[in-house]
């Protein structure tokens, strides 16, 4: 029924579906068929009125529902504009392709596309706004502020979407809208000079620029900007505040960035770091030989800083030293919010608060996470072992040389004997089962790449095979070059012919007597 209560004549049984129904008219739609690759074939569309008498035949491959009087439907994947009493605003096999843009009917515009790959613009009723004889039409704020920029022979200008009123000539090698700044774009001339014009096509910062990024992170809609010239700030950065296009902080800078989505900036000055705040004043008095930051700190953005060789923490205002200046090494621990430190040649952990998580006794730390448990390989008077989630010993010291876990094994060497030891550090398996040597870290699908004579890359006279998760030699060491297993088979080479294998050794793709 429609909104008075009387009944609507639509016979529902008639189709496979109804659309929405707008001004008296709705999409229908009958047939289809899901194909054995999920495709859906043999749908057809077409418009009924709510008497269910047939505005359009249902014999179109397209149809979208009706907005301010007009769809898009198409036939033989092309498309046009009809209104909705059915008649064609355009040929229904006329464009490529036809977006629609816009919220009403004197702002609605439709972007189609024709062979070619040019471009136009047409109003609600189809008539030509801008003809299709553009390489492009960016229109990515025409909601914001009814603008598209178009290119045509490699040059591109501002034109008013709605009127097609040029607002530009065809003069810049390149144009952009500034992120969140509506009114404003990016434009290059020759020369890779920049600056930015208006709506109007006024231009609002003079072409003579390096660098003027479209996007930014402060709060405050500054942007560093590179000056380009051949006075005494040629080639430097500094920050202009988008909104008044007033200088910030003025152009001394060899570079300039914006840390996260603060209002601070880490700026380079001569072959020094200085952390700023937007009106250019020193956060903090050092100039950083290094000034890095981890965005995913959990006590929120701070700056990993080294001052005379070295390292310490900022905390979040970049004022003060959370950790102090102290350490030859700072790596932060991202999941367990701690950092890897160095000081006086021994290798320790500590926290954001600088204290200690485990003690400055070892030669080296290597991290690893695994199955979302932190294990640490660590060695100690010349021997490794393995530290638990919580710095206890969980494999004691006793190898020479020892990898990080991967699949439930580690590589590692005990009195000079290969093995693969599980993570409670019981023996899998030892090298010398007649093979020469494993070849370490090719763990996947439960086998391992093994070559008939050690040696850290491939060689001419080394041949490869492989064993299982017992240490077994299930595939003799035969093959010029082999990968790792994937889904029950791997690519091998044997006499200078590549094909799979699978378990076996058997061949299972492009063998060679085949």
């Amino acid at each position: 029924v429609d909104r008075t209560g009387q009944e609507i004549e639509v016979p529902l049984d008639k189709y496979d579906h109804v659309g929405k129904i707008v001004t008296g008219v709705a999409g229908v739609i009958i047939g289809g068929e899901r194909t054995t690759d999920q495709r859906i074939v043999g749908v057809k569309f077409g418009y009924v009125n709510l008497r269910g008498k047939e505005i359009l035949p249902i014999t179109l491959d397209y149809a979208e529902d009706f907005r301010d009087g007009v769809a898009i439907a198409g036939k033989n994947e092309r498309f046009g504009l009809i209104n909705q009493n059915g008649q064609p605003l355009t040929p229904l096999e006329k464009y490529q392709a036809v977006t629609r843009l816009g919220v009403g009917p004197e702002q609605t515009i439709f972007k189609v596309a024709v062979a070619d790959n040019r471009n136009g613009i047409l109003d609600v009723n189809g008539s030509v706004i801008l003809p299709e004889t553009y390489s492009y039409i960016n229109t990515a704020r025409y909601l914001e502020n009814g603008m598209v920029i178009a290119d045509s022979l490699g040059k591109s200008a501002l034109i008013n979407g709605a009127t097609g009123e040029q607002k530009t000539a065809f003069a810049y090698s390149s144009m952009y809208p500034i992120d969140r700044i509506g009114h404003l774009f990016k434009v290059e001339l020759a020369g890779n000079r920049y600056g930015i014009i208006d709506t109007t096509g006024t231009i609002r910062l003079p072409v003579e620029y390096q660098y003027i990024p479209t996007y930014y992170s402060s709060s405050l809609s500054a942007v560093p900007i590179r000056k380009k010239g051949t006075d005494d700030v040629a080639g430097k950065y500094g920050v202009l505040n988008l909104y008044t296009l007033k200088e910030v902080i003025p152009f001394r800078y060899e570079s300039i960035d914006f840390i996260g989505k603060t209002d601070f900036i880490k700026a380079k000055l001569g072959d020094k770091y200085q952390v700023l705040n937007l009106k250019g004043d020193k956060q903090i008095s050092e100039d950083f030989d290094e000034l890095l930051f981890d965005y995913k700190l959990a006590d929120g953005t701070q700056a990993v800083v080294s001052y005379d060789s070295k390292w310490g923490l900022l905390d979040v205002q970049l004022k003060n030293y959370q950790v102090p200046l102290e350490y030859d090494t700072l790596m932060y621990l991202r999941y367990k919010n701690l950092f890897l430190a160095k000081k006086a040649g021994k290798y320790g952990i500590i926290n954001t608060k600088n204290e200690i998580m485990l003690a400055f006794e070892y030669d080296k730390i290597e991290v690893t996470r695994y199955w979302d448990v932190d294990y640490y390989l660590v060695k100690k008077n010349n021997l490794w072992g393995y530290l638990d989630d919580e710095f206890q010993v969980k494999i004691d010291f006793r190898f020479s040389n020892a990898n990080k876990f991967y699949e439930d094994r580690a590589y590692a060497i005990e009195k000079g004997v290969e093995q693969f030891i599980d993570v409670d550090g019981n023996v899998l398996f030892k090298a010398f089962q007649g093979y020469g040597c494993l070849w370490r870290g090719s763990w996947s699908d439960d086998m391992m790449k093994v070559a008939n004579k050690c040696g850290g890359k491939e060689t001419l006279d080394q041949r490869f095979g492989y064993v299982n998760d017992k240490g077994e030699l299930v595939i003799p060491t035969i093959y010029e070059s082999a990968g790792n297993f994937s889904k029950g088979k791997v690519r091998v080479t044997k006499d200078g012919s590549t094909f799979y294998i699978d378990k076996t050794g058997k061949c299972v793709k492009d063998c060679p007597d085949e």
